[in-house]
């Protein structure tokens, strides 16, 4: 009988193989696509929410999930100077807008009548001007921090 540890191993092979091998045909992976991808289920689903203490709840929940994911994504060996730049000022103003969200750092908490429009405006003020470049390794290892953080 065959042991778990080979056919786990074997499933995460065929299932990253495919999108590794296209992702290396394509080129960088651009890191802002995927935070704006995560942003945008974020946004969707505070914006569905019935609540505002719901819709807090899932920004902050989003602004800290992707802050988790940056931090571990800086500690990978071989990133850039200015990937690392780049990446500490994504997560300044992910930080910030968790500030502000929540009236912390001296801002007022954004009024519960206002949470769909800071949302929307979060997502475009943490995209604005952020392009973050990196190399397809690094890309994998990232994909996975996120995966296991969702």
């Amino acid at each position: 009988m065959m042991s778990a540890k080979p056919v786990l191993a074997t499933l995460l092979f065929a299932l990253f193989a495919a999108p590794v091998t296209q992702a290396a045909a394509a080129g960088p992976f651009d890191l802002t696509d995927s935070i704006n991808e995560r942003l945008d289920r974020a946004v969707e689903r505070a914006h569905a929410a019935d609540s505002p203490a719901q819709k807090r709840r899932i920004l902050s929940e989003a602004f800290r999930d992707m802050n988790h994911a940056l931090e571990r994504t800086k500690q990978i060996p071989g990133l850039s100077g200015d990937t690392h730049s780049a990446l500490d000022d994504l997560q300044q103003d992910i930080e910030e807008q968790n500030d502000r969200l929540n009236g912390l750092g001296g801002f007022a908490p954004v009024p519960n009548a206002d949470l769909d429009r800071f949302a929307d405006n979060a997502q475009t003020n943490l995209l604005n001007n952020q392009s973050i470049t990196i190399g397809l390794g690094t890309a994998l290892l990232i994909v996975i921090i996120i995966i296991l953080l969702a």
